[in-house]
C-alpha cells in the first residue's frame, strides 16, 4: 500500500445550520461517530449561527460559520472559495440546495474538487417561473447534481427513485458516478463504510 493511501480523507461539509431538523439531525450524527476515525478528518462550514453549531462545538468538532444572513450570495461564495483553498479536502458533501450550487462553484474555483450531497427529502412541486429567484436557485441546483457533482446519497430507497427519475444520479461522464442509501438515522460503522467509499473520487 503507498504512502498516500494511508493519509486520512479529508472531508468538508457545507450545511445550513439555520434549522435543528432531519438534515441537521444526521449530519450531526455522522460526524460524532466519525470525530476520533483517523483515516477521516472532517471540518464543517455552517451557513448560520443555531443549535446544530452548538452542538458539534460541545462534541469538539472543528466547524467555521460563514453566516449567510450577513452576507450576499457573492460574499458567502468568496468566503467559502477562501475556506476551501486554506482547509484544502479531497471531498465536498453539501446538505441543501443553496449549499449545493455554492459548492459547486467553490469547488471549481479550487481546481474541481470531488462534490457530492445527501438529499434529505423530495420537494413536491418545482416552482413556476413566476417565482424566478426560486425558479433559477432550482435549475441551477438540477444541474450540479445531474452534471457537477460525483455522488447523490438518498436517505431512502424512495427518495432514490423519485431522484434517478428526474435523472439525478451524479455526473454521467464519470466511471466514478455512484449511488448510496442511507437510512436515516447513521450509525457508527454505517458511516464509516460510507466515508471509507470516498477514497474512490
Amino acid at each position: 500500500m503507498s504512502k498516500d493511501k494511508l493519509l486520512p480523507v479529508r472531508v468538508l461539509h457545507i450545511a445550513s445550520g439555520d434549522l435543528w431538523a432531519g438534515a441537521e439531525m444526521q449530519l450531526y450524527t455522522l460526524a460524532k461517530a466519525l470525530k476520533n476515525n483517523i483515516d477521516i478528518n472532517i471540518d464543517i462550514v455552517l451557513l448560520n449561527h443555531g443549535e446544530l453549531e452548538k452542538k458539534l462545538l460541545n462534541s469538539g468538532i472543528n466547524i467555521i460559520v460563514v453566516d449567510e444572513s450577513k452576507l450576499s450570495s457573492l460574499l458567502v461564495l468568496w468566503k467559502l472559495t477562501g475556506v476551501i483553498r486554506h482547509n484544502r479536502p479531497d471531498v465536498i458533501h453539501t446538505h441543501r440546495l443553496k449549499e449545493n450550487v455554492l459548492d459547486c462553484l467553490a469547488a471549481r474555483l479550487n481546481g474541481n474538487i470531488p462534490t457530492l450531497r445527501t438529499v434529505h427529502g423530495a420537494s413536491e412541486h418545482a416552482p413556476s417561473w413566476r417565482q424566478l429567484s426560486k425558479y433559477v436557485n432550482h435549475w441551477l441546483d438540477y444541474i450540479c447534481g445531474r452534471y457537477l457533482q460525483h455522488a447523490i446519497i438518498a436517505v431512502s430507497e424512495d427518495l432514490a427513485v423519485i431522484l434517478k427519475k428526474k435523472g439525478l444520479s451524479g455526473q454521467q461522464d464519470s466511471c466514478s458516478s455512484k449511488w448510496y442509501r442511507l437510512r436515516g438515522s447513521i450509525q457508527s460503522n454505517q458511516g464509516e463504510e460510507f466515508q471509507a467509499s470516498l477514497r474512490q473520487f
